[in-house]
């Protein structure tokens, strides 16, 4: 039985970046489906919302552990605790909002749905929004979110 000839730096980069652009293309294709169903959209949404939830939950969580913390202390507690209690309740009036949005969204699941022509979904806008072009990805990352006044 032969051996494998071991691959080239350059071999192993195309297959990388083939393998890339297949999984691209998947994520591309599997966005697209999801929007052209009424009731797919939904369980997508309150996936979201639940993750968010979640996210909500943790954060509440150091909060609450900080406000024990600093809320009766001198110095920077007295700044400090006030501003944990307005972050609490904002925080739970955000998991409020969230929840009662994907309880709206269940209804919509649960209920009959609809389907869109694949036309009417632009693969390609799709494909921007979930890949955006490295110059407008390198843009936000350096704390400039692109705009469409800013001609992208």
């Amino acid at each position: 039985m032969s051996r494998k000839k071991k691959l080239t730096k350059t071999e192993r980069d195309h297959r990388r970046a083939l393998k890339e652009k297949q999984e691209e293309e998947d994520s591309v294709d599997h966005t697209t489906g999801q929007l052209l169903c009424s009731a797919e959209v939904a369980r997508e949404v309150i996936s979201e919302c639940d993750t968010r939830l979640i996210d909500v939950d943790v954060a509440l969580a150091f909060v609450n552990l900080a406000h024990e913390a600093w809320a009766h202390r001198p110095g920077s507690g007295q700044e400090l605790g006030p501003l944990l209690l307005e972050l609490q309740g904002e925080l739970r009036r955000h998991a409020d909002a969230i929840d009662a949005l994907a309880r709206r969204f269940c209804s919509v699941a649960e209920g009959g749905h609809e389907h869109l022509d694949p036309s009417q979904v632009d693969r390609e806008h799709v494909r921007r929004l979930i890949f955006p072009p490295q110059d407008e990805l390198r843009g936000a990352i350096g704390g400039q979110i692109p705009t469409d006044s800013e001609g992208h």
